[in-house]
């Protein structure tokens, strides 16, 4: 899988599951002091799975996770008026 593709697949997970994944952002936001963001992951997952994609680690705060594509590694970071995908090294 050419490294197009797997940004190609990055951008398919992320247009099928921003709503969810915003809309889990705002539950974080007002659950967080009685959930584990770990359940979030769980969840998360299984929307990746599809796409070929690992959740890799959870950010509680901002809310936000890092994920791959095979080896392209990323971190989307929600704020209150965006998400912000980001590259990782």
């Amino acid at each position: 899988m050419g490294t197009k593709n797997k940004i190609s697949t990055a951008d398919k997970f992320l247009k099928k599951n921003l709503p969810y994944i915003d809309y889990m952002a705002g539950r974080w936001e007002d659950e967080s002091e009685y959930e584990n963001i770990e359940d979030y992951k769980n969840i998360l997952q299984k929307a990746a799975t599809p796409f070929g994609i690992v959740i890799d680690k959870m950010i509680a705060q901002p809310f936000g996770f890092k994920f791959r594509v095979k080896e392209l590694k990323y971190q989307l970071i929600s704020t209150p008026t965006k998400f912000k995908l980001q590259p990782l090294l």
